[in-house]
């Protein structure tokens, strides 16, 4: 396990933008995500599937007030987001998002074990981008990465940040 895993799963470190063997020129290609997820075991999942896409991982939080400041510092692509956190919850990240950033903000995925409309109408009001079943729907997060990473996805965001093409579990 490299130096850089094990701070990973320990608690809240950055994944250098270069990390685990990448080159300059694959990283500058490849979407840079931030993890919003308080399970060290769903977080691990999450870092190995994702290192399997064009996309690469720049940092990660458990709770909300960490999430905030390390989205408005470090500018990711695309940020996933679970509901439930150590402390705050997703929907505080996603309102962060919504004031601290600057021309266009993140992708915003929302991977959680509640799917519910009441929470799938919040996370609408928000700006999400999409939103998926953890339990049953973490390939369909693959895809989105892939496809944000393709040099040529066709996907346009909006002024609003919204996906003005139509693709899965839109929200």
């Amino acid at each position: 396990m490299s130096d850089a895993w094990a701070a990973l799963i320990a608690g809240r470190a950055f994944i250098p933008l270069f990390g685990f063997g990448m080159t300059a020129d694959k990283a500058k290609s490849r979407p840079r995500v931030y993890l919003v997820e308080d399970s060290p075991i769903i977080l691990n999942l999450l870092v190995e599937l994702i290192e399997t896409t064009k996309a690469t991982i720049v940092g990660h939080a458990d709770n909300a007030a960490a999430a905030i400041a390390d989205i408005a510092a470090l500018h990711p692509d695309v940020v996933t987001v679970d509901i439930r956190l150590r402390a705050g919850t997703g929907f505080d990240v996603l309102e962060g998002i919504a004031i601290n950033h600057d021309g266009k903000p993140p992708v915003r995925i929302v991977l959680t074990n509640y799917v519910t409309d009441a929470y799938r109408n919040a996370a609408r009001r928000l700006g999400v981008d999409y939103f998926f079943d953890k339990a049953r729907q973490i390939r369909e997060v693959l895809g989105v990465l892939d496809s944000i990473g393709a040099k040529d996805d066709g996907a346009e965001r909006s002024a609003t940040g919204a996906l003005t093409r139509s693709g899965p579990a839109l929200c």
